[in-house]
Parts: C-alpha cells; structure tokens; sequence
C-alpha cells in the first residue's frame, strides 16, 4: 500500500531525495535523526502526531512521534 498525504496538511516545495510524491520534505525545526534513525521526510501530521519516513540500517518504517505538547499527558 502507497502511504498517502492529508490534502491539507502543509507543504513544502520540494520532496526528499527519492523523489516520492507522498513523502514531503523535512520541516525547519524537524530533527535529523530520533532514535538512532534518519528522518527523510514527512508522511503525515495529525492531532496527536507527526509520522516520518525513517531508516536505519537500510531497513525503512514509518516513525510516529507525539507533539510534544501530549508527550508527558498519560491520556493521551
């Protein structure tokens, strides 16, 4: 299945070096890296999240990472 972005979620004029469409370029601010993985770039944002497209060791996944804002709300 082909990861797909929310239409009206911000864009940025340019994609990552892969040329992927639905992956949007990194924002100002955005790390370089979370965990030991290199982000290269956006999937999505939503309420709750922001999901990268990250990859270490070759391997890829999508990386979803709370607003940092919930980060420390157990309800959420």
């Amino acid at each position: 299945m082909t990861p797909t972005v929310d239409p009206d979620a911000p864009t940025v004029p340019s994609p990552p070096d892969d040329g992927d469409p639905t992956v949007l370029a990194p924002l100002p601010g955005d790390p370089a890296t979370i965990g030991g993985w290199s982000l290269l770039g956006r999937l999505g944002s939503g309420g709750m999240a922001e999901v990268h497209l990250a990859q270490r060791d070759g391997t890829r996944a999508a990386l979803k990472v709370m607003h940092a804002e919930l980060a420390g709300d157990p309800d959420a």
